[in-house]
């Protein structure tokens, strides 16, 4: 079986790709790598590697799944403190009010590129593709079952759980500066490349 997984950063894409290799015994190729077997596996691509024509790129692959996340902001905020610290997968971390403050204009800007990816995400149309979240996936437990259904298998092992959780919430972040970044989505252009 060959997998496209296409994705954005910090969506939990490599756990997924890792609990799918070893439930289905396929093999990983990550979004910078070429792809070097002929058949059972997953490759991860981006938006950011959208060199070709997705729509027609999908026709080579038996499955493809767009993964995404509804929660921009928290998305965000994952994707500084991973480039701020240069630690990407498999770490426990906690966002301070500190980390947030200082970093406001950088997390809303990259929260505005995720808002237009996810447009690009909902707005694409493939055949036979299943869309899941994030949050469907991690938070509401539906998105395990979408996928194996879409798949065709049963599971031996689950995929939510809180070894798959890697941000610690702290609840104690500015009310203000949430309500801010969540009332100007309206203020984000497409990027040329999506137009």
């Amino acid at each position: 079986m060959k997998i496209l997984l296409f994705s954005t950063y910090r969506t939990g894409s490599h756990t997924l790709m890792d609990w799918l290799c070893g439930e289905l015994g396929l093999t990983k190729i990550s979004e910078l790598e070429d792809i070097n077997v002929d058949d059972n596996f997953i490759v991860k691509r981006t938006l950011d590697h959208l060199d070709f024509d997705f729509e027609e790129e999908c026709k080579n692959y038996d499955k493809v799944i767009i993964l995404y996340r509804k929660d921009t902001l928290k998305q965000a905020e994952s994707n500084f403190y991973a480039t701020r610290h240069r630690v990407w997968h498999r770490i426990k971390y906690e966002l301070s009010q500190e980390d947030i403050d200082g970093n406001f204009h950088d997390i809303k800007s990259v929260k505005g590129m995720f808002d237009t990816n996810n447009l690009y995400f909902n707005n694409v149309a493939v055949d036979n593709c299943l869309k899941v979240t994030y949050e469907d996936i991690f938070y509401e437990g539906i998105g395990q079952k979408e996928i194996e259904d879409y798949l065709e298998f049963k599971s031996k092992n689950k995929l939510q759980n809180l070894e798959n959780k890697l941000r610690v919430d702290n609840n104690t972040l500015n009310l203000q500066y949430q309500e801010i970044i969540k009332k100007d989505n309206t203020e984000y252009q497409k990027p040329k490349k999506l137009i």
